[in-house]
């Protein structure tokens, strides 16, 4: 774990770092949340705090009970995904929200069947690798609503695997090793419309 200054154009280090690789990041205000896949596929549960001139990382509960590759942040704490069942105490089929006030998880709904997680906080979107939500039909992508606590599909989604999320703050970007979406040609990447409930190739898309 480094990073990097650009005024100065030199990397510092996050106190002691990590054990093992980092396979997730992710920002909430000035949080910075880190998770790694650890010598027994263990969540890191950490988090670098700056509080006043102490710098230091502290641990989000007892953690989940298997890797978590998917990382963001949302306003009312981080969201985890990966291939956990349990986030602390809770059952939590593959994805989890900690809430820093309470400093616990919570589930998002029944969660999903497999996972390997890509969430983006603006829309609550998630993709996984392969899965979908065990509540709903969704292929690789699926939309939760914290309001009425439920998934919801976006259109037929991708018929291969989402790797990549974006967000412009109208435009809802896909990236993955798919070559269609909703049914349409989608080389690579498509663009979900929002207005219309339809995902739309970007051009030709690209050859890898």
């Amino acid at each position: 774990m480094a990073k990097w200054d650009s005024a100065s154009g030199t990397w510092t280090n996050l106190g002691s770092g990590m054990d093992y690789e980092v396979v997730a990041l992710a920002v909430d205000g000035t949080d910075l949340y880190a998770g790694d896949s650890g010598p027994r596929a263990k969540w890191r549960r950490t988090a670098w705090a700056e509080v006043g001139l102490a710098r230091t990382w502290t641990n989000l509960g007892s953690g989940m009970n298997s890797t978590v590759p998917g990382a963001g942040a949302r306003r009312d704490g981080p969201v985890r995904g990966g291939w956990f069942t349990y986030a602390g105490e809770v059952v939590a089929n593959r994805v989890a929200k900690w809430d820093p006030a309470s400093g616990t998880w919570t589930n998002l709904g029944s969660g999903w069947t497999t996972g390997f997680w890509r969430w983006r906080t603006t829309g609550r979107t998630c993709t996984g690798d392969g899965s979908r939500p065990v509540a709903v039909a969704a292929n690789r992508v699926a939309k939760w609503d914290s309001a009425g606590g439920t998934w919801t599909n976006l259109g037929s989604g991708m018929e291969y695997v989402v790797k990549a999320l974006a967000h412009d703050g109208t435009d809802l970007v896909r990236g993955g090793r798919f070559t269609t979406a909703d049914g349409v040609a989608a080389n690579y990447v498509a663009k979900w419309d929002s207005a219309s409930g339809t995902w739309t190739n970007l051009g030709s898309g690209m050859d890898y």
